[in-house]
């Protein structure tokens, strides 16, 4: 620049000029402010996600076997009673063929898909009868409830979001609980007593809906065997028909219950 061109030069111009940036520095402070803008929606988009992460895992952990439950049920047991009906067959016309029965039972999470379960339950058996004793005919009642204890588990074959389907199996220890032959009439002849226990095994198939987190219903279907080969019959007349005081007591048969679960722990 020659010595004329700077002495033409304006001083307050050349005070108010701002220098251009170069292209290099605009093309990056464009890409700060955009990465500016993008770390708080990529926050507020993981935020989000871990929520819905959160719930879902929630929801997926309803039909998780671990943890501790509590449970109480009811369902229908059907027996194989033949030599009981063929024993008292000298009055009545209602055969044992089955009874309903109620119980209580824990489970305890030993991963995802295994618990192990321990229950009991009290099943009700019994038919109408009638007795002859000298010139007299008494109307009776065989009575053969029993306890039933189940020690196994059940493995959860499907464990999906709120629906649990799963095998269940174990084994069965049955008792009869004050089993007796009564007259049924105002009268309180005892015609003696019936008692034994014997083991065996269960399994089925089971289905549970949860209904909330920590709370289920649940449907079981399954094959009960708990037969007791040398029931005693005691007394004569607990033992008509037959000279053998010993006999066949089977509560074996299916299985239909529901059942209520309280899931503690999880």
């Amino acid at each position: 620049m020659t010595a004329k061109q700077v002495a033409g030069l304006n001083p307050r111009r050349l005070l108010q000029a701002k220098p251009r940036p170069r292209a290099g520095r605009v093309t990056t402070m464009r890409m700060s402010k955009k990465a500016i803008l993008l770390v708080p929606a990529l926050a507020l988009a993981l935020a989000a996600a871990a929520a819905q992460t959160e719930e879902a895992d929630s929801l997926s952990d309803y039909g998780n076997a671990r943890g501790l439950a509590l449970s109480g049920d009811m369902g229908y047991y059907t027996y194989g009673m033949d030599d009981v009906n063929n024993r008292f067959n000298h009055g009545g016309n209602n055969d044992i063929h089955g009874g309903l029965g109620y119980g209580v039972a824990a489970k305890m999470g030993l991963s995802k898909r295994l618990a192990a379960k321990v229950g009991i339950d009290y099943l009700f058996a019994k038919r109408d009868s009638s007795r002859t004793i000298g010139a007299t005919t008494y109307n009776t009642t065989v009575n053969m409830p029993a306890t039933m204890l189940f020690i196994g588990g059940e493995y959860s074959l499907l464990p999906m979001r709120i629906l649990n389907l799963k095998v269940i199996g174990g084994y069965t220890l049955v008792n009869i609980f004050d089993g007796k032959e009564k007259s049924s009439d105002s009268s309180d002849l005892d015609l003696g007593s019936i008692t034994g226990s014997g083991s065996g095994f269960q399994v089925g198939l089971g289905a549970e809906v949860f209904l909330a987190r920590g709370f289920s219903l649940e449907a079981d279907l399954a094959y009960n065997y708990s037969k007791i080969d040398n029931a005693t019959f005691a007394g004569s007349a607990a033992d008509p028909g037959s000279t053998d005081k010993n006999g066949t007591v089977d509560y074996s048969g299916l299985v239909a219950k529901v059942a209520f679960n309280i899931y503690l722990f999880r």
